[in-house]
């Protein structure tokens, strides 16, 4: 991402993504079956490349515009996204039904040129509109950096809370995913017309995209994410005991409560997703990745390699258990994964507050910036004791001398405190 800069990814892939989605209409004027598929998958391999460019891309370029306010814009990305899983099914529908006019190629052929125009159109727009790491502040342009100083995915993932945030990502874009093949069947016992089931799928994205802004606002001022994504796993949990209901309940499927599942569900993908952004990025920084745009780019890449595995396991998992079973028995996958990242949740939360010392000197101020017990020090008032200072073999050991030793605790002491400062 630093070396190709984000604006020119974005546009890449987006561009990308758009041609891949015209030339995927234009199969349906393939005759041979084998020619189909293999190119079916062709194309569709490309264009996930050329979304993941754009959409990680989106995310740093979004750090870098708004850094101080980095997590509300987010969430108003992630508005327009559940707008876009409520509109586009809609929309690709009556794109179909118009297309069938003409002729059954073009029926198909309709939404998917449509959606390539809209991409094009978009990244003409992005062109002129996107910043670029020319006009950012000196602090967030690329830097270059030597081998040793280059931080990676291995590293990010090697952070506790930051592998607890994605795997917190893809358990709840695996219950986002799961409904896809199989909520339609699920509800075909109520016999509803097509705009009734329209209006059930749009339920819990329509709550993701109208709640995911507030959880933003909330995010940017909370100093513990991990209690919202907690909070999330729970809401998603007890959405998806009421959609089936679960088979621990001792009633059959009722409309109204399903539909209340998916909006609880709807809450819960809001808490999870933008709250475990929000923990990736902070602990990232907290725990020395540079606040630039390769670390940007590195908690964005992250945060959609998650979300894609969970929404490549989420439908593959519900097309096999529930050929092998039914929704309600089917759906404890889900739970479970949950269940799994709620504990962890309660065993960071609690590991946290443990490791947070309650008081240091009646002097100091203890200011909490997040539930991992990571701490600043400011206007601290001790004093080291005289240690050793290290023997020069240089001078064949003839001297040994005695140097204060000065701690730097977090870089928020005052530049004007002059005294030496004890290593906590």
């Amino acid at each position: 991402m630093d070396d190709l800069r984000p604006k020119r990814v974005f546009n890449i892939g987006i561009l990308v993504t758009g041609t891949c989605s015209i030339l995927f209409g234009f199969l349906t004027f393939l005759d041979t079956r084998v020619w189909f598929v293999t190119l079916s998958f062709i194309i569709r391999i490309i264009e996930a490349m050329g979304t993941a460019g754009h959409v990680t891309a989106t995310f740093t370029l979004i750090a870098l515009e708004f850094p101080d306010d980095i997590f509300t814009v987010f969430a108003s990305m992630e508005m327009c996204s559940g707008l876009g899983l409520i509109l586009g099914p809609l929309l690709g529908s009556l794109l179909y039904e118009a297309g069938s006019f003409v002729s059954t190629d073009f029926q198909f052929l309709l939404p998917y040129v449509t959606l390539g125009g809209i991409l094009f159109i978009g990244a003409f727009m992005a062109y002129f509109i996107m910043p670029t790491p020319e006009i950012l502040p000196p602090h967030r342009r690329p830097q270059k950096k030597s081998d040793d100083e280059k931080r990676g995915m291995t590293q990010l993932l090697k952070i506790p809370s930051v592998s607890l945030a994605a795997f917190s990502i893809f358990a709840t874009a695996v219950s986002l995913g799961f409904n896809a093949p199989s909520l339609e069947p699920h509800i075909r016992q109520f016999h509803l017309e097509y705009m009734s089931k329209f209006a059930i799928f749009a339920i819990n994205g329509g709550t993701y995209a109208i709640t995911a802004p507030i959880i933003g606002k909330i995010c940017d001022r909370t100093s513990n994410p991990k209690a919202l994504v907690l909070i999330g796993a729970i809401l998603v949990f007890c959405g998806y005991t009421l959609i089936g209901p679960a088979p621990f309940f001792p009633f059959q499927t009722i409309l109204w409560v399903m539909c209340l599942g998916l909006f609880i569900q709807g809450l819960g993908l809001s808490c999870s997703f933008v709250a475990a952004f929000t923990q990736a990025m902070r602990d990232s920084m907290e725990a020395g990745f540079p606040d630039d745009i390769s670390t940007y780019g590195l908690v964005s890449g992250l945060w959609m390699s998650m979300f894609a595995l969970g929404n490549c396991v989420g439908p593959s998992a519900a097309g096999l258990l529930t050929e092998l079973s039914n929704y309600r028995l089917a759906s404890l996958f889900v739970m479970a994964l949950q269940c799994l990242v709620m504990g962890i949740c309660i065993i960071f939360i609690i590991k946290s507050n443990r490791n947070v010392p309650t008081e240091i000197n009646k002097d100091s101020e203890l200011e909490i910036h997040d539930g991992s017990g990571v701490a600043a020090l400011k206007q601290a008032k001790f004093y080291s004791e005289f240690t050793p200072a290290p023997i020069d073999s240089n001078e064949n050991k003839k001297s040994v001398q005695s140097k204060p030793t000065i701690a730097k605790v977090n870089n928020v002491l005052d530049d004007d405190d002059d005294e030496i400062i004890h290593r906590l």
